[in-house]
């Protein structure tokens, strides 16, 4: 089974919401949103464009202009890996896009992760 599908699996057993999202459409899971092709090139070419013109080197940069959601993007993501795994000590983790590290810094390696491989 794919990871994603694990994880829809844990957190519809744990009664989170699962409703993907984004300016213009919506979808009934994260997984269903990275299904949908007609998304993808819309999607990149938006990306592609922020990271070669517009984005600073920052945590402002990273966030798209919302530094200020650091703190609570990692309170809450730490919140749901509590949820999913209360004891995360001695386990490996990768941080896929892990761009400046600001996950493997602040979440996986707090959590007790003893080792992460960041994957740019």
């Amino acid at each position: 089974m794919e990871p994603i599908f694990c994880l829809e699996r844990a957190l519809r057993e744990k009664k989170c919401s699962l409703r993907g999202t984004s300016d213009s459409k919506e979808w009934p899971s994260p997984s269903a949103l990275w299904r949908d092709v007609s998304m993808m090139d819309d999607w990149y070419i938006e990306a592609k464009s922020y990271w070669d013109n517009e984005a600073p080197i920052s945590m402002d940069g990273v966030l798209g202009g919302f530094a200020k959601l650091d703190a609570p993007d990692i309170k809450m993501s730490r919140n749901l890996m509590l949820k999913l795994r209360t004891d995360w000590t001695g386990s490996v983790a990768a941080d896929i896009a892990a761009g400046i590290g600001r996950i493997t810094k602040s979440l996986l390696l707090p959590l007790g992760c003893a080792r992460v491989d960041i994957i740019e």
